[in-house]
């Protein structure tokens, strides 16, 4: 592509590759110098040029220039590589069904349900925390939501591939780092806005901003799909110029779930669906759940697809991993894994445990991120010190802190649950599971299936959660231990 077609320039340089990446160059590559926290992609510039980089899109003076180089300076750089690579793609979000997730909690299960429904209705690729997917093809991901460089070449791919719809996570970070700058989205879904990442955005009305950026992008074409029970809801409505259909269980909505009945194994409620009223009835547990199900049965509501084609496919949907994941080798009590690792998160976790435990509950999480939103851990303490009977505190991505002083801000929020430190993660859950009494329901809370831990500044190889909590099982059923 003529590099005039891609910026404001009368230069017909043929741009054959776009990238920001420095090892990922090509003959006639348009690059990206990109300044992060711990690199500056401008130091880099010569060597680029000498790969085979022939346009530099950069935001600092460059002094020494080199003959037969176009060098093009901008003060966001994010955007200009959101919309630069949008056209070198010929827009590709304009030729899928995009429907963009955000809100702090629930992203994931939405846009893997979304795309395990949509795949048996029609075809559905999906980007986010777990991984990228279209087709046969999965590739790991590095980003809850990808830079606007890698997300634009895989909805060129998925347009390629004659896929027809796309769920994309879409994280706080990446809507105020303008990652999904200029993508077209049909549909929007906020889950809800709780305590988190207030690190990075400097405060919670911060955070709402940066999510709010999603609906005040959209047109009257596209459809807000916000939770009527989440606080955001009226400052979302009134900052959209898309329709805007309601969804929840306590508050008067376009869509809500009734009569809601919650079992170990499943889940049943009636919709009510803006006049019409079904039944449905789905293997996906807890009443979060439900709440991650009703902004998905409006998309499909929406798209046409007739509830009696979609209600058998509800019972046996597939879930991702570590989601609420109970792991059952004959012992006589419950496990369950999950990612939860917010304040919300662990409320609605425990609120599931508390519905199923006949007997104890015992949990197992850390250090809730080390060098990072200090001000949830004694939250996180007190959620579990509300439900729990025992409490085991261990290592969670303590990064460059020091276990023991995390672990010690969370007990602060601890005042009636006995708690046990064991700072080497497997050895906490071997404990937990060996300790546990029939009918108790033990949690194994925040790593899931991630395969290390930030410790200092590295990341260090791990188990995961679900295969340590597998191991043992299998261990202790092969030792007659129920």
């Amino acid at each position: 592509m003529k590099l005039s077609n891609l910026i404001d320039c009368d230069s017909d340089l043929d741009i054959l590759y776009l990238s920001e990446d420095s090892c990922d160059i090509k003959d006639n590559t348009l690059f990206f110098a990109l300044k992060g926290a711990n690199f500056d992609a401008h130091t880099i510039i010569d060597e680029v040029i000498k790969k085979g980089a022939i346009c530099i899109v950069h935001t600092d003076d460059i002094f020494n220039k080199q003959e037969g180089i176009y060098y093009y300076q901008v003060k966001d750089i994010n955007k200009e590589m959101a919309l630069i690579s949008a056209k070198f793609y010929d827009n590709p979000s304009s030729k899928l069904n995009l429907i963009g997730v955000t809100g702090t909690n629930g992203k994931t299960t939405i846009g893997w349900v979304l795309k395990e429904l949509l795949n048996q209705l029609s075809s559905c690729g999906y980007i986010g925390t777990i991984d990228v997917e279209y087709g046969d093809k999965v590739f790991h991901n590095h980003y809850t939501t990808p830079k606007s460089l890698e997300l634009n070449k895989y909805f060129n791919d998925m347009v390629n591939d004659n896929i027809n719809y796309c769920a994309l996570e879409v994280s706080s970070h990446a809507l105020a780092l303008k990652r999904s700058y200029g993508l077209l989205f049909k549909y929007a879904i906020m889950t809800n806005l709780t305590f988190e990442h207030v690190n990075f955005h400097g405060s919670m009305g911060k955070y709402q901003e940066a999510k709010r950026i999603l609906f005040e992008n959209l047109n009257s074409d596209n459809i807000a799909i916000l939770n009527k029970d989440d606080a955001t809801y009226q400052d979302y409505a009134e900052n959209t110029n898309a329709k805007v259909i309601s969804y929840g269980i306590n508050n008067d909505a376009d869509v809500m779930a009734k009569d809601i009945k919650l079992s170990k194994d499943g889940t049943s409620f009636t919709l009510k669906i803006f006049d019409s009223e079904v039944l449905i009835e789905t293997n996906m547990v807890a009443l979060f759940n439900v709440y991650n199900l009703l902004p998905v049965l409006i998309v499909l509501y929406c798209e046409g697809f007739a509830f009696e084609d979609v209600r058998p496919l509800l019972k046996n949907i597939k879930f991702p991993t570590g989601r609420v994941q109970s792991i059952d080798y004959g012992q006589s009590f419950n496990v369950i894994v999950d990612y939860a690792h917010t304040p919300d998160g662990f409320e609605k976790v425990f609120e599931y445990a508390k519905a199923i435990a006949k007997k104890r509950i015992i949990a197992i999480f850390g250090s809730a991120g080390g060098d990072r939103d200090r001000e949830k851990r004694p939250v996180l303490g007190e959620i579990a010190d509300k439900y729990c009977d025992l409490i085991i505190l261990t290592l969670e991505d303590p990064r460059t802190e020091k276990v023991s002083d995390i672990n010690n801000m969370i007990k602060k929020g601890i005042s009636n649950t006995e708690v046990i430190e064991i700072e080497d993660r497997p050895s906490a859950i071997k404990y937990a599971l060996k300790h546990a009494n029939k009918d108790d329901t033990v949690l194994v809370l925040a790593k899931a299936d991630d395969d290390y831990n930030a410790i200092g500044n590295d990341y260090v190889y791990y188990e995961g959660d679900i295969n340590i909590v597998t191991r043992i099982l299998k261990e202790m059923q092969a030792h007659g231990i129920k």
